[in-house]
């Protein structure tokens, strides 16, 4: 294990990270034809028709013709909605939640239909998996960032384990990036808003027939809208660059190599307002300590200035295709070094009473091949190998109890022999599977669709844990026990499916019925440091669904779904404070999800467009008979064990649904002025079993007005997020106590842009 100081492994990590992207970046620069030239991005990939072209099902096809239940989001949708990162997702998708700690710039821990992981741990998986370009991404943390060579975000509803593969329980969200194009283009932006808010993206392309390159990179920062108590001092916000380079090298008609790499560095302090709700609600127990807390959430105390989220780290990928007659071979090749710090002050007051330093680093190295057939025959057919080899640890988790006594480790508060606890966790994981799906055609208008895949995820658990800064009985003196360690593994196996039929009733009118199976492997739980633990059961989901798509006159398209679930041995996240360590994950016996999700698109001319996305949702446990819950006291809160069966599952509201508008009026200048707007509403939803925190319900106002300029080669934007200035409860991290902080407040500000080819 790794024994380094977090800091100086972190620093170090970060410090390589910038070297090895800073040289292949300027590679890149110098590929042969480069030009730093573009137009603005394309709203989506199409066809001549106009209609959008996904992958949902692991090859391109059009969104009408996918028996699956997709939302594929434009860049001007994201734009107009706020959506800056996968945590923003939400305001776009209804049906899809996500933990609000998350929006606090912290961890994307997305919902979807109800089906969904509360668990902020490192090392526990989520239940919907993400990837970018068909490679899955595993760290929660460090999945959150910006793209500014984004072309859609496809948010797959339902179990997609079969092509997808592992923890796509519930669903997958896949963000697909521009392709580099031979032609030269340049798209740039900059920003700035209220709270000193500045953002900044470019986007370039060029290259040859045989050799194209892309370069990106984002940078924000400000956002300052907390106040320091005494001092006045401006704080909060959050600082993250990212720069993505890719190479695409096409010698022959029949193979093309596209080579890809992702630097990023993000810090969020938005954290700094957390409260924490067993320890704050309703008196910060700091104040019986001689403490002064924040009188409100947008002020905050000296110690909370730690409070924050930071990752960093490389991302790198290899894609070759060789086609050859009746068929073409897929190599996806991944790898990724990825380090988060979470630290955080639960008291809430000007004393360092509980304190908590969490850094992480995740390691991916992941190979798939695939065979996907390109005749035009009946049967279309996709088959193929994967593996994945994933290093997770702790470096180490540290939790302090009480203020350091001046010149040693020692903590005066403190119990005697663990003042402070450090725990190194490592969780590493093999998985293999292989996989195969074909879609024969029964008629001219039916078609059947069946696929199979089979898992195998060997689990692994490792950790030491030590007392440092005890207490002797005369003296302070620093020291280091070993309280516990322990060493284990675990072999996971399990086929899913998908069975799935459709009809074409008429030209643009399409229904289906499918079956679907998902699996999403038992763990470890890194954050339970007992000995001899029990790794959490596999989840098993049966999914049922039937769905429509229909494309009518008016430029008016409907795409409908009703769906059931059987959920089994749900992983739930258990705030339940003990010697073994604050959280852990347990099992719910079984949870019963049914719903309806609506899609609705309207282009009645063609400078207007309205839109609007509908979800409704029943989800409760149908057993959970000994679930673990938090109450919050006086001081401090309780762990208590309660009957959730009947409960309302976390996160899935009722309801939610977003409106959309986008209009655009031609000037005689040959200029335009377009108006947009979104409005996204959510039902409340519980985010932890029992009585605990509880998201009320909310809506979220975003618009823009932009100009363009003849010939669309420069633009200015005024835009306004949350533009009803709501103040509510929207975040809570699952851990000790759950603390939690409100959401941002009403945010606006001018943009310009150049788009050259």
């Amino acid at each position: 294990m790794n024994h380094l100081g977090p800091a100086r492994a972190f620093e170090r990590r970060e410090r390589t990270s910038k070297i090895l992207c800073g040289g292949v970046l300027a590679a890149l620069m110098l590929a042969p034809g480069m030009a730093f030239a573009q137009q603005t991005a394309p709203e989506e990939t199409s066809d001549e028709s106009g209609e959008i072209v996904v992958t949902a099902q692991r090859r391109e096809e059009l969104l009408s013709r996918v028996p699956i239940s997709v939302q594929a989001v434009t860049p001007t949708e994201l734009q107009t909605a706020g959506v800056a990162t996968p945590l923003d997702l939400p305001n776009v998708v209804p049906g899809l939640t996500t933990s609000p700690g998350a929006t606090a710039g912290a961890f994307f821990t997305p919902f979807i239909r109800g089906v969904g992981a509360n668990s902020t741990a490192i090392g526990n998986d989520p239940s919907v998996a993400l990837f970018i370009d068909g490679i899955y991404q595993s760290d929660k943390a460090a999945n959150v960032f910006e793209m500014a060579d984004l072309q859609r975000i496809e948010v797959l509803r339902g179990p997609q384990g079969t092509l997808f593969g592992r923890n796509a329980t519930g669903g997958a969200v896949n963000i697909v990036t521009r392709r580099p194009s031979p032609d030269a283009e340049l798209n740039a932006e900059v920003s700035y808003g209220n709270y000193d808010a500045t953002n900044a993206r470019v986007y370039a392309t060029g290259g040859s027939d045989t050799v194209a390159a892309s370069i990106a990179a984002t940078r924000r920062d400000g956002f300052d809208y907390f106040t320091v108590l005494g001092t006045g001092e401006e704080t909060g916000g959050l600082e993250s660059t990212t720069i993505s380079g890719q190479v695409l090298f096409t010698p022959t008609s029949n193979f093309e190599a596209l080579l890809g790499l992702n630097w990023m560095d993000n810090s969020t302090n938005v954290l700094r307002g957390a409260q924490n709700m067993a320890l704050t609600d309703p008196i910060p127990v700091g104040v019986f300590f001689g403490g002064t807390a924040a009188p409100d959430p947008y002020t905050v105390t000296e110690p909370q200035l730690i409070n924050r989220i930071e990752n960093s780290g490389l991302r790198a990928s290899l894609r070759m295709r060789y086609s050859m007659p009746n068929v073409d071979l897929v190599s996806t090749t991944g790898a990724s070094d990825l380090e988060t710090l979470t630290t955080l002050d639960y008291d809430a007051t000007d004393l360092d009473v509980f304190f908590f330093d969490n850094p992480g680093n995740t390691k991916d190295w992941s190979q798939e091949f695939q065979l996907l057939s390109t005749s035009d025959g009946p049967l279309q057919w996709v088959a193929g190998v994967y593996y994945l080899h994933n290093e997770s640890e702790m470096t180490p988790l540290t939790f302090g109890v009480g203020a350091p006594y001046p010149g040693t480790d020692a903590q005066v508060l403190a119990t005697p022999g663990a003042s402070r606890i450090q725990t190194f966790a490592r969780g590493p994981i093999d998985a293999w599977a292989v996989y195969a799906q074909g879609t024969y055609q029964l008629t001219d208008a039916t078609r059947l669709t069946a696929g199979v895949r089979y898992t195998s995820e060997e689990r692994n658990f490792q950790f030491e844990q030590y007392g440092i800064g005890q207490l002797t009985p005369m003296i302070f003196l620093p020291a280091q026990t070993l309280l516990a360690t322990d060493d284990q593994s675990e072999t996971f196996e399990e086929p899913s499916w998908r069975i799935a039929l459709d009809h074409t009733f008429r030209e643009g009118l399409m229904g289906y019925l499918s079956y679907n199976r998902g699996f999403k492997s038992g763990t470890f739980n890194l954050n339970d440091f007992c000995p001899g633990q029990t790794p959490v059961e596999s989840e098993i989901l049966d999914a049922y669904e039937a769905g429509l798509k229909g494309r009518w006159p008016g430029g008016l398209t409907v795409d409908t779904s009703v769906f059931y679930y059987d959920y089994q041995n749900i992983q739930v996240t258990r705030i339940a404070p003990s010697s073994c360590g604050a959280t852990s994950l347990q099992n719910a016996g079984g949870e019963e999800i049914y719903g309806l999700d609506v899609d609705l698109g309207l282009r009645p001319t063609d400078n207007l467009r309205l839109s609007a996305n509908i979800s409704l949702l029943h989800a409760e446990y149908s057993d959970f008979s000994g679930a673990s819950g938090f109450t919050p006291g006086f001081v401090g809160g309780t762990a208590i064990t309660l009957d959730a069966t009947g409960e309302q599952a976390i996160y899935s509201p009722d309801y939610s649904f977003t409106l959309g508008a986008d209009y655009t009026i031609p000037l005689q200048n040959q200029g335009s002025v377009n108006f947009n707007a979104s409005y996204f509403y959510t039902d409340g939803y519980k985010t932890v079993v029992g009585d605990g925190n509880y998201i009320d319900p909310y809506g979220q106002l975003s618009a823009a007005i932009q100009y363009n300029a003849p010939g669309d080669n420069w633009y200015a934007r005024l835009w306004g997020r949350n533009l009803t200035d709501e103040d509510y409860v929207g975040r809570n991290l699952n851990a000790f106590g759950s603390p939690y902080t409100y959401v941002d407040p009403m945010s606006y500000g001018v943009a310009v842009g150049v788009n050259l080819n």
